[in-house]
């Protein structure tokens, strides 16, 4: 086969502009960061006094309540992939309540946390293994108080704490007192 070497105008244009991209990625990358360890902080605020846990990795986050950090899976929690540029436009959270070692039993007390009123505006039944509860979706818009963005995360995590320890039934408020 004969011809000419061809690229197209995109791979061109990355070619001759990828180290303006590459800034602008890590730029991008360092606000989310920013924007996520100051929201960690006023959900913490707000959940006061329970324990708030974290696990950060490159593309992920996880919270969840216990005493101790050891064993995040023995916790039901919310993972949030930090990637989406939808974060930043236009302005949105996409989180998932997980609980990777419930039993069987407790599956059902979990998955009824996303029908409290004070969290089903923000969720929707998740896709994925019997361990993921539901789907959250929290608006963190331009100018948006941190407040209003960690409100329904620590709703759902009192939630969430409070069916894991009540066997089949979860309480019609699990608000936390501000």
């Amino acid at each position: 086969m004969s011809g000419s070497v061809k690229f197209s105008e995109a791979a061109r244009l990355y070619a001759e502009y990828s180290h303006v991209v590459d800034r602008m990625y890590k730029a991008f990358r360092q606000s989310v960061e920013d924007f996520l360890d100051g929201l960690q902080e006023e959900i913490r605020r707000l959940m006061a006094p329970a324990k708030l846990q974290e696990r950060k990795g490159d593309r992920s986050r996880y919270w969840w309540l216990a005493d101790n950090d050891q064993d995040k899976d023995a916790y039901p929690q919310v993972w949030l992939d930090t990637r989406p540029a939808t974060i930043v436009d236009p302005g949105e959270l996409q989180l998932t309540a997980v609980a990777p070692r419930a039993t069987p039993e407790q599956l059902p007390s979990l998955t009824s946390v996303r029908i409290l009123p004070q969290i089903a505006n923000y969720s929707k039944p998740a896709s994925g293994g019997p361990w993921s509860l539901f789907t959250l979706t929290v608006p963190c818009r331009e100018g948006e108080p941190l407040e209003n963005v960690a409100k329904p995360i620590v709703e759902v995590l009192l939630a969430l704490h409070i069916a894991s320890h009540a066997g089949t039934s979860v309480p019609p408020s699990a608000s936390p007192e501000t």
